[in-house]
């Protein structure tokens, strides 16, 4: 890579962007202006809402104004100052009173589904006369007449509607009831002579402990980096889609892609013109925010309650922290965004796209702002949001916090980064996707089409259209979870789970979209029974390995809670008087050893071939097969590991039964290990084998030395899979079919005649 050709395509980007006069007002402009505006328009809309006020309706208080120990609910037109916790609070409430009558009581109820009024307040017939007799009930209480029945409390009436006023009506309103139901209540433990500590016998005192900023810096630590990096995003995709569809339409992409520059020098150059466009966004918001949050935060510290500290700017370090993660975060938006741009054919599709992207990264910007996420290891590994949630403990001075999990934290987003770029590169190397041509999409005639043309193995959109339609199966499937007390649930849910959400969404995309079954699901070779036993000894061998693996991945990332219940729960449901042990067995070791395999090794497998390289196609299989055990974090990683293993069967056997054989082995050896974990504890090996496990889950573990021994085998095993199974296909007399979506076996040496 020429890095004089890089400066040259980023020197031409730069020059046509900076030409560009709406590129230029989006990115540069805009932020100037929005952020005056919004203050101005914050500053009108605040003092608007101080000035708003509510109108109570009070029905039926006249009887309460002769009553002497009684304390006043209103002064007139307004409500006793005494209740108000804020003086200034007491205009913001207009009370109208009227007389006690069913027709007022209506009448008022019309009025406020009119709008004319926010609120009615009704104390109904008798209340005061209850009122008196609860006072003197207290009184022979304490005299000890116990003749005196007390009398049921009286209870006015609030009506309010859905409207906003009404419900911050009803807020305001109900704490000044509350102060004054405490005064009348005070009021009666006077009259009979009761301590008034009786009620409350004791108070908690709050104190805050922590500093002064600290408090601020957790609001600034939320609101800044999800603020900045979403302005980084929108940066980078608006020149992203100029610098591909803006120049296909133009007409200068074929003149760019002629120049001596390789592709990937074209994509550096282009990339690091959107990440300065990125972060010249970030910075004029950024800047612009700076001087319009002055204005704004007077506001806001003018309209808190007395005695709460004003909020003040954010230190500079604060800043720092946020401008050191803003690089890495454009360039993760930058790769995405031009990789996204390279698919559109015009300047309004590329915008189109930006909606799914934003629906990517949103949640995850947005996860860390939700209370009670904070960073753990478990959530320094979830791109965008691990870089969010570094960022906060920076910001609050938790250094030694964010120390521990930076590494991972840089790790997942460097890794995102490569992950990004090489898919840009890779779009900018297909000449499909660069210039394809503008048609008029008609369903129909594509459907017919693309069924009367499907090819023998499936494409990367089918596998992408099955993994979708798995994850959508079993969305629905856990939103209606079986009761496993009932009889045939635990069966119910297992072929729900097997044959409803896996083997029959792939049989149908695979009648829809492929003309070959044998080939798609590596059904077209002989069976190896060779590599079908290597798979079970493989399954033998990690077994051991996978147990203490999900003891590690336990320890590191805690059970949630009820799993374990959950857990429990099910293992009753197996070991049920009524489910026998092979039928538990082919519910849980064969039947989801097939389903799962035709699916992701068979199908998913074959359309990520296509596209991908065999390691990452075994490397994306594996992901999206961990996701779909995604009960909890522990099980999605441990398939994942474990679909890593299976897809390098599949690829070095190049047939699907090795791949069948270890699932089934597998999922067996664990189920006859947690059946059988009594029976084989009782054995006088039983302490050189196994061990108790810390983790619930996992029950019977295997100790250090079977574990080294089962790995060092499994190591073995694994060398000799790849040479065993090239041999063995050659043995088969097996011709490579070019079309075929795996790679082919090595050749066999030419000799000489």
């Amino acid at each position: 890579m020429n890095w004089d050709n890089i400066k040259l395509v980023w020197r031409r980007e730069m020059r046509d962007q900076l030409r560009d006069r709406r590129t230029l007002f989006v990115i540069g402009v805009l932020p100037l202006l929005i952020y005056p505006m919004m203050g101005i328009a914050f500053s009108r809309l605040s003092q608007f809402v101080r000035q708003n006020k509510a109108t109570i309706a009070v029905v039926g208080y006249e009887q309460l104004a002769d009553l002497e120990n009684v304390p006043p609910l209103l002064d007139g037109k307004r409500f006793e100052e005494e209740l108000f916790r804020q003086p200034g609070m007491i205009d913001t409430i207009e009370v109208e009173t009227f007389a006690d009558s069913a027709e007022n009581l209506e009448v008022q109820k019309q009025r406020m589904n009119q709008e004319q009024t926010d609120l009615v307040v009704y104390f109904p017939s008798g209340f005061a006369e209850r009122l008196e007799k609860l006072r003197h009930a207290m009184r022979s209480e304490a005299r000890g007449d116990e003749d005196q029945a007390l009398p049921d409390p009286p209870n006015p009436v609030v009506f309010y509607d859905a409207r906003d006023e009404s419900q911050l009506a009803y807020t305001r309103v109900q704490g000044l009831l509350d102060r004054w139901q405490s005064k009348i209540v005070r009021n009666n433990l006077i009259a009979g002579r009761i301590p008034i500590e009786i009620t409350r016998p004791f108070s908690v005192e709050a104190q805050n402990i922590s500093p002064a900023d600290q408090g601020q810096m957790a609001f600034w630590s939320k609101l800044l980096p999800f603020i900045v990096f979403i302005c980084a995003l929108t940066g980078a995709f608006y020149p992203a889609v100029d610098l591909c569809a803006g120049e296909k339409e133009r007409g200068t992409l074929e003149t760019l892609l002629t120049s001596p520059a390789q592709r990937s020098e074209i994509v550096g150059g282009k990339l690091l013109t959107v990440i300065t466009f990125s972060i010249g966004s970030a910075l004029c918001n950024l800047a612009s925010m700076a001087i319009t949050g002055q204005l704004i935060l007077k506001q806001l510290n003018a309209m808190s309650p007395a005695g709460q500290q004003p909020l003040s700017a954010p230190p500079l370090a604060a800043i720092g922290w946020l401008l050191l993660a803003l690089l890495p975060m454009s360039l993760l938006f930058s790769a995405l965004s031009l990789a996204l741009a390279s698919l559109a054919r015009s300047t309004k599709e590329g915008q189109y796209y930006l909606m799914p992207l934003f629906l990517v990264c949103m949640p995850l910007m947005a996860l860390p702002l939700m209370p009670g996420i904070e960073l753990n290891l478990s959530t320094s590994l979830v791109p965008i949001s691990g870089m969010v949630l570094l960022i906060q403990a920076a910001m609050e001075s938790k250094l030694a916090m964010a120390a521990t999990y930076l590494v991972p934290v840089v790790l997942v987003t460097l890794g995102c980064c490569a992950v990004a770029v090489r898919w840009a590169v890779s779009q900018f190397n297909q000449e499909s996707v660069l210039f394809r041509d503008t048609e008029n999409f008609d369903l129909m005639t594509w459907a017919r089409y693309a069924y009367a043309h499907r090819p023998p193995t499936p494409t990367l959109a089918a596998a992408a259209l099955l993994i979708a339609l798995i994850f959508l199966a079993q969305f629905v499937m856990q939103s209606m979870p079986p009761d496993l007390s009932q009889p045939g649930a635990f069966t119910k849910l297992i072929l729900m789970s097997q044959l409803g959400c896996i083997l029959l969404p792939t049989l149908v995309v695979a009648k829809l979209t492929v003309r070959s079954f044998r080939r798609t699901f590596l059904l077209d070779r002989r069976v190896p029974w060779r590599e079908v036993v290597l798979g079970v000894l493989l399954a033998i061998c990690l077994h051991p390995v996978g147990t203490t693996l999900m003891e590690g991945i336990v320890q590191v990332f805690p059970l949630p809670a009820g799993f374990v219940e959950m857990a429990e729960q099910m293992a009753g449901a197996n070991d049920g008087p009524e489910i026998s042990l092979p039928y538990v067995l082919l519910l849980l070791a064969v039947l989801p050893a097939i389903c799962e395999e035709m699916a992701f090794r068979g199908f998913v497998l074959s359309g990520l071939l296509s596209r991908l390289r065999p390691h990452w196609a075994v490397v994306v299989s594996a992901v999206f097969f961990g996701l779909a055990h995604a009960s909890a974090l522990q099980q999605t990683i441990s398939a994942t590991l474990l679909g890593l293993v299976i897809g390098y069967i599949a690829v070095k056997s190049r047939q699907i039964t090795p791949c069948v054989a270890f699932h089934m082995s597998y999922n067996g050896l664990q189920l006859l290990r947690t059946r059988f974990a009594d029976y084989l504890e009782a054995q006088p090996w039983a302490d050189a084998v196994f061990r108790d496990s810390p983790t619930p889950v996992v029950g019977l573990g295997f100790t250090t030395p079977v574990v080294i021994l089962s790995g060092l085998a499994a190591i073995a095993l694994l060398w000799q899979v790849g040479p065993t199974m090239y041999r063995s296909a050659e043995t088969y007399g097996l011709k490579d079919d070019a079309s075929s979506p795996l790679p082919s076996a090595a050749p066999a040496k030419q000799t000489r005649p």
